[in-house]
C-alpha cells in the first residue's frame, strides 16, 4: 500500500533570543524601568510638599503662641496716637518729662508712653526713666527694631529737629521826620516912575515849619533762653538702708556689684528655688551671690537682668545722672569672671 498521507513541513528553527547589548532590546528596558519608577517619584513629590506644609504650621502656631504667652501683639489696632502732632520738638517733649506725662523720641519718631509703661512686659521703671528725652540708644540696646511698630498706637509724630527758639523779628526805630515847607515865592519889585528908587515889596510869608508828633521807638518782647539738654541719663541712687526696707517676697530688692535690682517678680522664676533668693533680700549680696557656681557677672548679662535694674547704690537717696550708655550697666565694680 502505498502512503497517501501528505508529508508536513518541518518547523522553523525557533529564533535566537535577543542580546543584551541589543539596542532594540535596551530602549525597551529602558521604557520599562521608567513606567515602574514613575508612581514612586510622584509619591515621593508628594511626600515632600505635605512634610512641608506641616512644617510651616507647626512653625506659625509655634510662633504664635510663643507671643501670646509673652502678651506681645504684632497687631495693634491702630496706627497712631488719637492726640496725633504731625511734628514734634525736642523742647516740646522735654516738658513731658514726668511718668504721668511721658514722651519720649525713638528713631526719629514721638511716642506717648504714659498709658504704656504701667503694661510694659519689663519694669514700669524701664519705659519712665527716659521720659522727655530721646531714648533711640536705650532701645536699641534692649530691642530689635521688629518690635517697634508695637506702640505705633503712642504714636504722636516725628522730631522736628530744625526748631529752636530765636528773637522775635521788631520794628526798627523811626527818627523824627520834619515836614516840608510850602515853596515861598521871591519877593518881587513893584514898578515905579522912571528915575524913582525902587523899594522890594514882599509878598506875606507862611509860619515856620513845626515839628509831627513820633512815636516811641519799640522794646523788644522778652525772650526765653533755647532749653539745654542736661548730660546722660536720670538714675536713681538708693542706700543700703533704702535696699534693707525690701526684705521679703512682697518686695525683693537686691545689691549686686553696685546696682540695685528688684527681683520680686523672679523668685517663683528662680530654678534655685525660692529660699536661694528670700534669703539675701534687702542687703548687698555679691558675695553669696559669688559663692555659688557658675555665678558671675557674665551670668546677669546671659539671663538679662538688666530689666530689673531699679537704680545704683549710693551714699544718698537721690536722683543723678549716668552716661545713657552706662543706664542698662549690671555691675559698676569690680566682679568675678569665671
Amino acid at each position: 500500500m502505498t502512503n497517501d498521507k501528505q508529508q508536513l513541513p518541518p518547523p522553523p528553527p525557533p529564533l535566537p533570543p535577543k542580546s543584551v547589548s541589543d539596542p532594540v532590546f535596551q530602549e525597551d528596558l529602558e521604557d520599562y524601568q521608567e513606567q515602574q519608577d514613575r508612581p514612586a517619584a510622584v509619591h515621593s513629590r508628594l511626600v515632600s510638599f505635605v512634610l512641608g506644609m506641616l512644617t510651616l504650621t507647626a512653625t506659625a502656631v509655634g510662633a504664635y503662641f510663643f507671643l501670646a504667652k509673652d502678651d506681645i501683639d504684632l497687631q495693634r489696632g491702630k496706627s497712631q496716637h488719637d492726640n496725633f502732632q504731625g511734628t514734634v520738638t525736642m523742647a516740646t517733649i522735654q516738658s513731658h518729662a514726668v511718668p504721668e506725662d511721658c514722651w519720649m523720641a525713638i528713631h526719629g519718631n514721638v511716642y506717648d508712653m504714659t498709658e504704656y509703661a504701667p503694661i510694659h512686659p519689663g519694669l514700669p521703671t524701664l519705659i519712665t526713666r527716659h521720659c522727655g528725652k530721646d531714648a533711640t540708644a536705650e532701645y536699641d540696646f534692649e530691642h530689635s527694631l521688629v518690635l517697634l511698630p508695637i506702640v505705633n498706637e503712642y504714636l504722636l509724630g516725628t522730631v522736628d529737629f530744625t526748631a529752636s527758639p530765636t528773637l522775635r523779628p521788631s520794628k526798627a526805630p523811626t527818627s523824627p521826620t520834619i515836614a516840608p515847607s510850602p515853596p515861598t515865592t521871591p519877593p518881587t519889585m513893584a514898578p515905579t516912575e522912571r528915575g524913582a528908587t525902587r523899594s522890594p515889596t514882599n509878598r506875606p510869608t507862611t509860619a515856620p515849619p513845626t515839628m509831627r508828633p513820633t512815636t516811641p521807638p519799640p522794646t523788644l518782647r522778652p525772650t526765653t533762653a533755647a532749653p539745654t539738654t542736661p548730660w546722660g541719663c536720670p538714675m536713681e541712687f538708693y542706700t543700703l538702708a533704702n535696699v534693707a526696707q525690701h526684705p521679703d517676697a512682697n518686695s525683693c530688692w537686691y545689691v549686686l556689684y553696685g546696682v540695685v535690682y528688684d527681683f520680686t517678680n523672679y523668685i517663683d522664676d528662680h530654678k534655685g528655688g525660692r529660699g536661694t533668693i528670700l534669703a539675701e533680700c534687702g542687703t548687698d549680696a555679691t558675695v553669696p551671690y559669688e559663692k555659688e557656681k557658675k555665678h558671675d557677672v557674665s551670668l546677669l548679662i546671659k539671663k538679662g537682668f538688666s530689666s530689673m535694674i531699679i537704680g545704683r547704690l549710693g551714699t544718698t537717696r537721690e536722683t543723678g545722672r549716668v552716661a545713657c550708655d552706662e543706664v542698662d550697666l549690671v555691675a559698676v565694680t569690680a566682679g568675678t569672671m569665671n
